[in-house]
């Protein structure tokens, strides 16, 4: 992992961006479908967060 930190004190704010190489073709032969699953694990909402109406896509 690696880090690079700009320190503006002019800003007083954090940003930061995250990638992976992970997806469909990064799966092995014959399990095929995780990254799909595990992308919907990452942006699926909570009851209080990300979600307009958590009853209906809690199961989607």
């Amino acid at each position: 992992m690696k880090f690079i930190v700009l320190e503006r004190h002019e800003a007083p704010v954090v940003s930061f961006m995250t990638y992976a190489d992970v997806g469909g073709v990064d799966e092995p032969e014959g399990k095929t479908g995780v990254a799909h699953f595990l992308e919907h694990l990452a942006f699926k909402g909570t009851q209080r967060i990300g979600t307009k109406d958590y009853e209906q896509e809690k199961y989607c």
